[in-house]
Formats: structure tokens, C-alpha cells, sequence
């Protein structure tokens, strides 16, 4: 895959992830339904950071990799406080 097939690919990811913590906002009186989600969202930053991380090997540094750096680190800190919470 091309650079901007990664860029494009973890851009809609992004999207993505955004759209679910809206959804989880909105029904946390569900709770079975925000476990599920929680699996969909954990799946999908996982993808978000392995598209950045091919993208990131494939380019030199510009304002799009820094982006896209900064993005990944929040994902995984992210990801590094839902497992703290599981424990």
C-alpha cells in the first residue's frame, strides 16, 4: 500500500473512533452494550496505530507524521488506561 492509502485509511479510523465514544456516551445506561463496544473500540485503535505505523516508516518527517505520531501516542496511552481499568 501507497503512503496516502495508509494516511486516508488511518484518517478514517480516527473518524471512526470518534464516532464510537460519541456512541458510548450516549448509552452508558447500557452497560452489556458498552462492554461490546469497548472490544469494537480496542480492535479499532489497534488497527489505528499498525496503519500509522506503516505510514510513518514510509515517510519522511512533515507536518502529517508528526500528526499522525501525536495521534498514535494518544491512542495508546489510551489504550494503556483501559487496561489499568480491566485490572
Amino acid at each position: 500500500m501507497s503512503k496516502e492509502r495508509h494516511l486516508n485509511a488511518f484518517n478514517e479510523l480516527r473518524t471512526r473512533l470518534r464516532l464510537i465514544e460519541l456512541d458510548m456516551n450516549k448509552k452508558a445506561q447500557f452497560p452489556e452494550l458498552i462492554k461490546r463496544m469497548e472490544i469494537v473500540y480496542v480492535s479499532t485503535i489497534n488497527e489505528l496505530i499498525s496503519r500509522g505505523k506503516k505510514y510513518l516508516s514510509l515517510n519522511p518527517e512533515t507536518d502529517k507524521t508528526i500528526v499522525v505520531a501525536i495521534d498514535m501516542d494518544f491512542y495508546i496511552s489510551v489504550l494503556e488506561r483501559l487496561s489499568i481499568k480491566d485490572k
